[in-house]
């Protein structure tokens, strides 16, 4: 039996290592990731992969879209100018997520793992329940067993720093190890995407310009409505200029209250984390 986890890069995958190699040991662990562009991965985010498997000293297997190297992968953008939008239509899956993880991570299980010969790991907390009931009945359909350590083991580590490794830096704006720029973060993530990665938001403001699509709406007074990036990018400016902290750190209801008096009302102010495998 080979367990499998789903070593995404963000400090949760990192402890989810760390107990199923304390538990099971080196040799039947896999750490398996499907690396981003290093435009949009944080230079952090890899560091912390790589040290937690040289502690580990289990390798990383990396399962990447079309078997490419990171420094030729495909952006977010650029897999959603291909595909024609942001998300699928009907499932509201964002196709980064399906062309950069899903797709190959499936066709990983396939060659390598039949069922009944693997277990998945995720990283998902207690307080995470619906999302992992809904993992587990999507690997489940495909014949994998799953498991939740964090929610479901009571010995797992708080903290990387218990064992020497630093959590990833970009923890100290991000609540996240996702893409800079990331499709389903919500407005707060694209403000703090507006402050730090003026780079990304301008390379989103074009794609949605070529789509014709929004990456972000909103859903007040009962209406769904547009938020294209470029009419947020002076409310942005405002914002930054009057001090609104630029981190997702900041509360949620004080953010809300603080697009309320820039005449921004009902958007997803930050969205669940659902860029899995």
């Amino acid at each position: 039996m080979q367990h499998i986890v789903c070593f995404s890069g963000g400090h949760s995958s990192g402890l989810v290592a760390l107990a199923v190699v304390r538990r099971f040991g080196p040799q039947q662990a896999i750490l398996l990731n499907h690396d981003i562009h290093p435009h949009k991965e944080d230079a952090d985010i890899k560091r912390f992969k790589r040290d937690i498997a040289a502690h580990l000293g289990v390798p990383i297997t990396y399962a990447n879209h079309g078997g490419l190297p990171a420094g030729q992968l495909p952006d977010q953008f650029q897999v959603s100018l291909a595909a024609g939008g942001f998300k699928q239509p009907g499932s509201g899956n964002a196709f980064c997520t399906h062309e950069l993880k899903t797709k190959p991570f499936h066709a990983y299980l396939k060659q390598y793992h039949p069922p009944g010969q693997a277990v998945v790991y995720y990283g998902f907390d207690d307080d995470e329940q619906e999302r992992i009931a809904r993992r587990r009945h999507i690997l489940g359909a495909l014949g994998y067993d799953t498991c939740f350590p964090l929610a479901e083991w009571p010995d797992t580590l708080e903290s990387t720093r218990e064992v020497g490794i630093e959590p990833p830096l970009t923890y100290a704006t991000y609540k996240h190890g996702n893409c800079a720029g990331c499709l389903k973060g919500g407005i707060q993530h694209w403000y703090v995407t507006f402050c730090h990665r003026p780079d990304v938001y301008a390379e989103a403001e074009a794609a949605e310009a070529t789509l014709g699509y929004t990456i972000n709406r909103s859903r007040a007074y009962k209406r769904v409505t547009p938020l294209p990036l470029a009419e947020l990018r002076p409310i942005f400016a405002r914002m930054q200029a009057d001090g609104v902290p630029d981190t997702e750190h900041y509360a949620i209801g004080k953010f809300s209250w603080d697009l309320r008096r820039y005449q921004v009302d009902g958007a997803d102010i930050r969205k669940p984390c659902e860029c899995s495998f």
